[in-house]
């Protein structure tokens, strides 16, 4: 889900529009993925107006707590640094 997912949105090519960006906690330049101590973001989306989204696929039964969705959205200010609202959101896709 996650690799079809990002090959669409990087088609795309909008960098207001991302998928599968990682980033090591405490720096400001994106991370290969899977590098040790960093966080994936799902998709990221600078909607404008100083507001990003953040979207978290969920494919099991896990959901997001409290501290991971604090945890993404500093990382998703890291990427989008003038950002005044950030919203993070579970998706759980039927197909």
């Amino acid at each position: 889900m996650h690799s079809h997912l990002k090959r669409q949105i990087d088609n795309l090519h909008d960098p207001n529009f991302r998928a599968e960006v990682s980033r090591l906690k405490g720096h400001e330049d994106d991370v290969r993925h899977g590098t040790k101590g960093s966080i994936r973001i799902d998709v990221i989306e600078n909607a404008g107006g100083g507001t990003v989204c953040v979207y978290d696929i969920k494919t099991g039964t896990s959901g997001l707590s409290p501290a991971r969705m604090a945890e993404i959205a500093h990382a998703a200010f890291k990427h989008f640094p003038n950002t005044q609202g950030i919203i993070v959101t579970e998706v759980r896709p039927r197909r």
